[in-house]
């Protein structure tokens, strides 16, 4: 009896100790070549956004930017673990795309790495002169040590990412028309 309690025992604190803790590193390390190739579109109604569809926020993106979104999700997939989501902002000259500013993009994790951000990493990349954006359509992927470019939640002024994703609704953490 007593051997079958320590063994019980035993199973439990390995069980435990190999649970995933909100601080967890992420389990999907996304490779540049991942990112270069999240390019699908899933509805015409996700190029050329102006303003602000959702009624979320209206900061300077929303309100001088344009933007467009991809990802590597097919139409009609649920986001899962591995799930890229690209938002490229260009500036709006009069309507049409000007230069791209920049890209956001979110990586689902494992459920545990980041339940108050939708176990999203969210990852802030700037337009830089010196990238090939015919090869790197969203830019350079920051290194993991970027942690103001990359983490659990990105202070993006005078919002955080999670603070915007958040009001999605249902707890999805994604904005979809739909």
């Amino acid at each position: 009896m007593k051997r079958k309690a320590a063994l019980l025992l035993s199973v439990s604190l390995f069980a435990w100790a190999c649970q995933k803790t909100s601080d967890a590193e992420p389990d999907v390390l996304i490779t540049q070549e991942q990112l270069d190739a999240a390019t699908l579109l899933n509805a015409s109604s996700d190029q050329h956004i102006t303003g602000t569809p959702f009624g979320h926020r209206d900061n300077d993106s929303t309100r001088f930017l344009i933007r467009d979104i991809t990802s590597n999700i097919p139409a009609g997939a649920s986001i899962k673990a591995g799930s890229i989501i690209a938002i490229k902002a260009y500036e709006n000259q009069n309507g049409t795309r000007g230069k791209m500013v920049l890209c956001d993009v979110m990586v689902k994790q494992q459920s545990g790495y980041n339940s108050k951000g939708g176990d999203f990493e969210y990852v802030r990349i700037k337009f830089n002169n010196s990238t090939d954006y015919s090869t790197h359509p969203y830019g350079i992927l920051p290194e993991r040590s970027q942690t103001e470019l990359r983490g659990k939640d990105l202070i993006i002024a005078p919002e955080s990412c999670v603070s915007c994703h958040s009001k999605a609704g249902k707890n999805r953490f994604t904005f979809s028309r739909n």
